[in-house]
C-alpha cells in the first residue's frame, strides 16, 4: 500500500522563541502540523517522516464508520506505541499518525497488509460503532423530533406527560425500527434515518400509544395502522374486551 508521507512541523513558543513541539506517547497533534514530503528518504528520515493512513482518517466531510473504528481499533492496541499518534483538526477531522520506521515494522505492517484485503481491523467495533450512532441519533435527534410532533389530545387526556417520558418513547421507537425494517443511512460521522422512515415512526410511536392508553380503542376500527403488527395489537386488545366505550 503506498501511502502518502508527512513530515512533522509543529511548533510552540516557549521562553527561548519558537520551538518544535516534541512528540509524546499517548499524545495528540494537530494534523495541519503534518505537511506533505516529497523528497528522497535516508535513513535517518525514516524516524521522522510519519504515515497518516487514509482507512483511518476522515472528518465531517470525508470517511465513515469504516475510517473511524479502524481509527480507534488501532489506538486502543497501539497508542501507547512510541511512534504513534492520534491526530485532530478543524470539522471533527481526525487521524493516525505511524513513524515511518514504525510503519515499516513486521506487526504493523502486517496490520495494513490485512487491510488491503479486508477494509476493517476489528468487525466488532465497527458493528459496536454503528451501533453508538444510531442509538446518539434516536436518543438526541429523533425522539425530541418525533415528541413534537406528536399531537394525541383527541384521544389521551394525559397524552403530554406520557411524551416526557423520553426512555418508553425510545423504547417504542426502536420497536418500530424493527417492525417496519427501516433502513439506516450512513453519513460521514452518524448514521441517520430519511424523511419518509421518520414519517413512519412517528405514525408507529402514535399507534402504540393509542392501543396503551386509550381508553376508547373501538373508535379506530377503521384506522390505517402504521403496520401490520400494530394492526394486530389493536384487534388483540380489542378481542380480549378489556377496552369498552365509556
Amino acid at each position: 500500500m503506498k501511502e502518502t508521507l508527512y513530515k512533522f512541523t509543529g511548533t510552540e513558543h516557549t521562553n527561548e522563541g519558537w520551538q518544535a513541539i516534541p512528540l509524546e506517547v499517548g499524545c495528540s497533534y494537530c494534523i495541519g502540523d503534518f505537511e506533505k514530503y516529497e523528497g528522497s528518504i535516508t535513513e535517518d528520515l525514516r524516524k521522522n517522516l510519519f504515515v497518516l493512513p487514509a482507512l483511518m482518517q476522515g472528518s465531517d466531510y470525508s470517511g465513515g464508520s469504516i475510517q473511524r473504528s479502524n481509527k480507534r481499533s488501532f489506538l486502543k492496541k497501539y497508542e501507547k506505541t512510541e511512534g504513534v499518534y492520534e491526530v485532530y483538526g478543524g470539522y471533527n477531522t481526525y487521524g493516525v499518525a505511524i513513524r515511518l520506521d514504525i510503519y515499516e515494522s513486521k506487526e504493523i505492517k502486517d496490520v495494513f497488509d490485512a487491510l488491503e484485503n479486508y477494509p476493517l481491523i476489528d468487525d466488532e467495533d465497527h458493528t459496536q460503532l454503528k451501533d453508538e450512532w444510531e442509538g446518539q441519533y434516536m436518543k438526541n435527534i429523533l425522539i425530541d423530533e418525533l415528541c413534537k410532533d406528536i399531537k394525541l389530545e383527541a384521544y389521551i387526556p394525559e397524552w403530554e406527560s406520557l411524551l416526557e417520558d423520553k426512555e418508553a418513547i425510545e423504547l417504542i421507537a426502536w420497536d418500530g425500527v424493527n417492525e417496519l425494517n427501516l433502513n439506516w443511512y450512513e453519513e460521514n460521522n452518524c448514521s441517520t434515518l430519511d424523511s419518509e422512515s421518520n414519517t413512519m415512526l412517528q405514525s408507529y410511536v402514535e399507534d402504540r400509544l393509542i392501543i396503551t392508553h386509550c381508553k376508547k380503542l373501538p373508535l379506530f376500527i377503521n384506522r390505517d395502522w402504521s403496520c401490520k403488527q400494530t394492526e394486530e395489537m389493536f384487534l388483540s386488545k380489542l378481542s380480549e374486551g378489556a377496552t369498552k366505550n365509556d
